[in-house]
């Protein structure tokens, strides 16, 4: 999956902001895809908002959410990234850049980033490794098997990691995947069961697999 990533990333590379009033109706399609109908103009920062398009075009899960740093609850945390990774970093001011990585400089400092809003265009550009705050990996849905067993807090094992790993792609866990059900998983549960409907009893049970079917299969 990150080779396709990295493809239809470089598919990009060279498109670019126009100078003065006009806009690039490229980079504006880009937010209107994703779901952002009220960005207009390619001078909007539109860096998170090319990650999130060429991770739709992927078909991998997307957000309508212009903001680099919403990616540190994107996917899951990898220590040891590989080409079309996700790259997160924060300048001063609070704010951050987001792209997929390449690679590291041969003096190990820098990363190399394929990016949109790198010099106003989709390019490559070296960025200093000290300002970097993680590298994230988008989680595939045809990967995630929904667990048949009900759970709640003590459960140990695969089928708990089974329920970690959709409760992250789902964006409603952020901890280590673990195999084991404590606060972090009860918490994310309650979490979904609620937005569901559901009876927040922080317990993993046929009524929670069943949502989970239509969700993952709709």
């Amino acid at each position: 999956m990150n080779q396709l990533i990295v493809q239809q990333a470089s598919f990009q590379i060279g498109i670019k902001e126009i100078t003065g009033d006009q806009d690039n109706a490229t980079i504006v399609s880009w937010s209107h895809e994703i779901g952002l109908p009220w960005v207009n103009d390619d001078e909007t920062p539109w860096c998170a908002i090319f990650v999130y398009w060429v991770l739709m075009k992927c078909g991998l899960p997307y957000s309508a959410n212009a903001l680099a740093l919403s990616f540190m609850n994107y996917g899951y945390a990898v220590d040891e990234p590989e080409p079309g990774d996700i790259a997160v970093f924060k300048r001063e001011g609070g704010k951050g850049h987001v792209g997929f990585f390449l690679g590291y400089s041969k003096d190990g400092k820098r990363v190399f980033i394929l990016g949109g809003n790198q010099g106003n265009s989709v390019s490559i550009v070296a960025y200093d490794l000290s300002n970097l705050v993680a590298f994230r990996r988008a989680a595939e849905q045809a990967a995630l098997e929904i667990p048949m067993t009900t759970m709640k807090k003590g459960f140990i094992g695969t089928p708990v990691k089974q329920l970690q790993g959709i409760l992250l792609f789902l964006g409603l866990y952020t901890k280590k995947i673990d195999g084991q059900f404590g606060d972090g998983t009860a918490s994310a549960v309650i979490t979904f069961q609620s937005k569901y409907g559901l009876p927040t009893n922080g317990i993993y049970d046929r009524a929670m697999q069943d949502k989970l079917f239509t969700i993952l299969n709709a």
